[in-house]
């Protein structure tokens, strides 16, 4: 009800600030969505439920025909087993990563599973080749690679 308001309020640019949205007007915080979430437990459960159910049974990016997974992430890749394939950054509870390990057996290299702490520890019965890290994605991103490029929302892959 607040989106209205806040694009007349900022001259209808996108917002540049998490903490500077249509929500913090609307539920009157200074809060970012996130940080709102995890003060009320039903509502975060429920996010992180809605977050791990939502794509089943859609067809995903990494599923032929989607993206070209075999030609630009796994021919002539140069990494190592111990090096960084795919970080799915803002991940829950590692839905999107464990069906692409599922989906590409025989990539090299590891996975990186990011949400923030207090989502990440629910997690369990990854795949080894999965880390799972806790990390705010609105701070700088602590996987390092020759580049990081975003690939989506929430899935991050370093080249």
């Amino acid at each position: 009800m607040a989106l209205p308001a806040f694009l007349k309020k900022n001259n209808y640019q996108n917002p540049t600030s998490p903490t500077d949205t249509a929500f913090q007007m609307g539920y009157g915080t200074d809060m970012g969505f996130f940080g709102h979430v995890q003060q009320e437990p039903l509502t975060a459960k429920q996010f992180n439920n809605h977050m791990s159910v939502y794509a089943q049974g859609r067809v995903r990016w990494m599923d032929p025909g989607f993206y070209p997974v075999q030609e630009q992430l796994i021919d002539g890749a140069t990494i190592g087993e111990d090096d960084v394939l795919l970080v799915d950054v803002g991940g829950s509870f590692g839905h999107d990563i464990s069906d692409f390990r599922r989906k590409w057996p025989g990539v090299p290299g590891r996975l990186v599973l990011q949400d923030l702490p207090e989502v990440v520890v629910s997690v369990k019965d990854l795949h080894p080749s999965i880390d799972v890290t806790g990390h705010d994605f609105f701070t700088e991103q602590p996987v390092k690679g020759t580049e990081i490029e975003q690939f989506s929302i929430s899935l991050w892959i370093v080249t």
